[in-house]
């Protein structure tokens, strides 16, 4: 609730889904399934689905097939760049001053292959010394 994941899709794609499973589960399942280290929608069939209801507060979890119905019925709304818009604005209207520690790319390292040969390499520490002066 406090970083607006929930909050934000209601706004966007609204409150109400036609079925048992509404908007929360279908917005919950993954998200929960990224702490759980499950990979594809298929593999939450592996999982007991009364313990994954219990995680959404209900008597069990959507099967796969229901999941990916629903996940297409928000697909074919097109609103993802909202969604993502806004919960981005959310965030960043909350802590304004961390805006310039928002790390996107996600490579951790330079490269240090020896298929090609870059100047990559003096990135890090150019980065280092603009973003961080005193080290």
């Amino acid at each position: 609730r406090e970083q607006g994941f929930l909050g934000v899709a209601m706004d966007v794609y609204g409150k109400r889904q036609k079925g048992y499973f509404g908007l929360q589960p279908v917005f919950l399942i993954p998200a929960f399934c990224s702490i759980l280290r499950i990979k594809t929608v298929e593999q939450v069939s592996n999982h007991a689905p009364g313990e994954l209801g219990r995680l959404l507060g209900l008597d069990r979890a959507p099967e796969v097939k229901t999941l990916r119905r629903k996940l297409e019925e928000l697909g074919v709304r097109r609103r993802a760049r909202d969604y993502a818009h806004k919960l981005a604005q959310r965030w960043a209207g909350a802590q304004p001053e961390a805006l310039g520690f928002l790390y996107v790319d996600g490579h951790v390292r330079a490269y240090n292959g020896r298929k090609h040969r870059s100047e990559e390499r003096r990135v890090g520490k150019e980065c280092r010394s603009r973003w961080w002066p005193d080290h």
